[in-house]
């Protein structure tokens, strides 16, 4: 598989406002506690908490998520399939190019993450993705486990089913549940809780009594229990809250924040938050935004970021799509055009719902699908509108449609699924023009955004499956919660696997630009010279998002901010080349942190989710011309690229004050914030030789250097309703949703002098002999006309029908 680098697309990471409205919901389900019977033994407290891990389920919409190691309640009821917000995916890896780790999976209603088939599988965000990631050298399917061994059966800390499994005087907290583990009533300090588990052992406060208890939720150390309400407690869960007031810690999967304990009879709440009461009449005083609408952006904001009553539902840490939602159990509480979404036996949200019929891409917009349907693979290229369901019966007529078999995909234990295509495509075969065409217990690796010509099927051979690889597969563990069926195609570090992924040996990943694509072994960056997961001479092993796992880099001798262009594998050790050579303006970059300082004439450059690299630092100042290679930026500012001639420096921010001189404003984006001019050019206005001139909020695409047809067009991140009427939410791929005006010229039609005024299922696209508008082809869309192809691009979200004699000359990730 061939990576290409998000630096490349900086420049359209310009976020625009999004609009809220008003609406008056209730919620019937929260986080945190709920209420109990006095039974120890099966963690319930007898001061009315119940005690669950560091949270009790409050109704049965809340589900245990083995990755995350908590409970999962409304903030991952949505579903998400494949996301270039996961840095796994093989097709939009970091500029340094170091994995092609499988993506794609979806995540169901319930949290779960399954296969296109629904086999389980990984693909949930990590920050070392690649930790643990060990060949299985002895091909019998064993994989080494990376993580922290386990504590003995019956310890502190240990997996339980029933009190009988824990050692005496240890009781089997949250029994029933698949987080059960022995804990221990009565504690005086955190040092008495110490167990060898992933989660720490913290001696915490419920009421009046004290306990041994898991803090998950990602926690990382034990607190004081001593923060107020409104501070963060991530790092210490439950034991950084203050036991006054009945505290907790509010969990999603992105935040964490300490609120007030609240009852159904006792309802008196801090300004500007709000009592939800829980089943069993405990509750919390929740924040919220007033006047904030359901379906509307919460992202970045997923505890107050929506309006009383409402949750921020995200399907992963980060999730740029989390939208606000009602918790409902029917329709009743739901506002017009919206209907409840049952994803459990007693629980729902009130979901928007729009047109689209099932099998029909939703990539756009996650709300465009039909009452009773679920975007599948929201914020991907691959996404579709498919029937929620409870078995495979309520998949047939589905089927048809899609012509297709289809069955319910549901998580372990769960109730509700979606019904996800099946296909007869075998592990190593390749899927990049159909996902969904993987047989049983298989997905497609890399398929599910940009058209990546070299995705290919792979079996899981992890938790969850048979663990066993068919001949010619080696299963390698990926992360700490996916193993996959690599095919052993035999090449080794540094030959060559251009147009051929699976060709490398197992163990192996294929990196590099399009058509110079290498085999790169994987390795451990803290492995000792000559050991199995050392790298070879003359090569050098990157941890992946500065973790202790990566893959072997060829070492070459251009040092850190000298240029790389066309010399992609010619770097130094500890450093690579930026977008993989590709441009003149590439250069040899290094990451670097608080803790890693860049070497003298380079600067540190934060990127946000693309993390921060040292890049050459220079004299250039705010909104001048700049260049990587020869015109580099003073320290503190970033060469941001608005087409082959407008590239400018612009400074790092975090808000509007932070951009001082001129009509600056922060433009802020999962690429960071970057300080650029306000304009005066309007949406769907051309900005054509205007870079950097469209308004606040806007964007310039379609490369203004050379397309006669670039637009100021402002971000909708799959929210439709930001785009008004006459445009769509169109999705381009690598995260990236632009809003295009759209009109009523058909496919064939001449565009040419009315920028994407084409009908809302066409792109008007440069190109010989005139922009034409072209009718959108591949996975999601229907069939192309019998003289207009369907022609696939690589790199690209977009597949287009063209006609004969047309000749595609542009940018079609861009409109016009």
């Amino acid at each position: 598989m061939h990576l290409l680098s998000t630096l490349s697309v900086l420049a359209l990471v310009l976020i625009a406002t999004i609009g809220c409205g008003t609406q008056d919901s209730s919620v019937s389900g929260g986080a945190g506690v709920a209420a109990a019977s006095s039974d120890l033994q099966a963690g319930q407290l007898p001061d009315g908490w119940q005690f669950q891990g560091d949270a009790a389920p409050p109704t049965d919409a809340w589900t245990w998520s083995d990755d995350a190691k908590r409970w999962m309640g409304p903030d991952s009821i949505a579903g998400a399939g494949d996301s270039t917000e996961r840095l796994a995916d093989a097709t939009t890896a970091l500029p340094d190019g170091t994995v092609a780790l499988p993506d794609g999976a979806f995540r169901l209603p319930d949290g779960t993450v399954v296969a296109a088939d629904g086999a389980p599988a990984g693909g949930t965000a990590d920050t070392d993705p690649l930790d643990g990631a060990l060949a299985d050298s002895a091909g019998d399917g064993a994989v080494t486990d990376g993580g922290k061994p386990a504590p003995t059966a019956g310890e502190l800390g240990s997996a339980c089913t029933k009190p009988a499994d824990c050692d005496a005087g240890l009781y089997c907290f949250a029994q029933g549940t698949p987080q059960a583990y022995c804990g221990k009533v009565g504690c005086l300090s955190h040092v008495e809780c110490a167990a060898n588990t992933e989660e720490p052992m913290c001696c915490v406060q419920y009421g009046n009594q004290k306990y041994c208890a898991k803090q998950f939720g990602g926690a990382t150390q034990c607190g004081n229990q001593d923060k107020p309400a409104g501070a963060d407690c991530k790092a210490g869960g439950q034991s950084d809250c203050s036991k006054n007031n009945g505290g907790f810690c509010l969990q999603t999967q992105s935040a964490a924040q300490c609120v007030d304990g609240c009852t159904s009879a006792s309802k008196s709440c801090p300004i500007g938050t709000k009592c939800q009461v829980f089943e069993g009449g405990t509750g919390g005083c929740i924040p919220f935004t007033p006047d904030k609408a359901d379906a509307t952006s919460c992202a970045g904001k997923t505890i107050g970021g929506c309006g009383a009553g409402s949750w921020c539902i995200e399907a992963y840490s980060g999730d740029p799509l989390a939208y606000c939602a009602t918790l409902c159990k029917d329709d009743s509480v739901c506002a017009s055009g919206f209907a409840c979404s049952i994803y459990s036996p007693n629980q729902g949200i009130c979901q928007k719902f729009g047109s689209v019929a099932g099998g029909s891409s939703c990539a756009g917009d996650r709300f465009s699908c039909q009452k009773g349907m679920f975007c599948l693979g929201a914020g991907s290229a691959t996404a579709v509108c498919a029937p929620l369901c409870q078995n495979d019966v309520d998949c047939s007529a589905y089927a048809k449609t899609i012509n297709q078999v289809a069955t319910c995909s549901k998580g372990p234990g769960g109730n509700f699924g979606a019904c996800v295509p099946k296909g007869d495509k075998a592990n190593g075969d390749n899927c990049s023009k159909n996902p969904s065409s993987c047989t049983s217990g298989s997905w497609c690796v890399g398929g599910y955004d940009v058209y990546n010509p070299d995705a290919y099927c792979q079996k899981p051979c992890g938790q969850g499956s048979d663990g066993k690889c068919p001949i010619g597969a080696v299963c390698i563990k990926y992360n700490n919660q996916y193993s996959g069926c690599q095919p052993d195609g035999g090449k080794t570090q540094g030959q060559s696997c251009a147009g051929a992924a699976t060709s490398c040996k197992a163990g192996h990943f294929c990196i590099g630009p399009q058509g110079g694509e290498v085999c790169a072994q994987m390795c451990k960056v803290a492995a000792v010279p000559g050991s199995k997961d050392a790298c070879p001479d003359a090569s050098w092993c990157s941890g992946y998002g500065g973790g202790t796992a990566g893959v072997c880099i060829p070492t070459g001798a251009i040092a850190i901010g000298k240029s790389c262009a066309g010399k992609p594998m010619a770097c130094a050790a500890n450093t690579f080349c930026q977008n993989w050579g590709l441009g003149s303006d590439a250069v040899c970059i290094s990451p670097c942190s608080a803790t890693k300082a860049c070497p003298s004439g380079t600067d540190c450059k934060d990127y946000g989710q693309a993390g921060a690299y040292c890049q050459p630092a220079g004299g250039q100042t705010q909104g001048q011309p700049c260049s990587n290679a020869d015109k580099p930026c003073a320290v503190g500012l970033a060469c941001l690229s608005a087409g082959t001639t407008y590239a400018m420096c612009a400074k790092s921010c975090k808000a509007d004050t932070d951009c001082t001189g001129g009509n600056l404003y922060c433009a802020t984006g999962k690429w960071g914030g970057w300080c650029v001019p306000s304009g005066t050019v309007d949406e769907f206005q051309s900005c054509y030789n205007q870079a950097w001139q469209c308004k606040k909020g806007l964007a310039c695409i379609g490369d203004p250097a050379a397309n006669p047809g670039a637009v100021c067009v402002k971000q909708c991140t799959g929210f439709a309703d930001v785009c008004g009427t006459g445009a769509k939410c169109q999705y381009f791929g690598n995260g990236q949703s632009w809003c295009v005006k759209t009109g009523k010229l058909a496919h064939g039609s001449i565009c040419l002098g009315q920028q994407n005024d084409c009908d809302t299922n066409t792109l008007c696209v440069k190109g010989t002999p005139v922009p034409t508008c072209l009718q959108q082809c591949g996975y999601g869309f229907g069939p192309c006309p019998a003289d207009s192809p369907c022609q696939y691009f690589a790199g690209s979200a977009v597949q287009l029908c063209v006609p004969k004699g047309f000749t595609v000359g542009g940018p079609i990730w861009a409109p016009f």
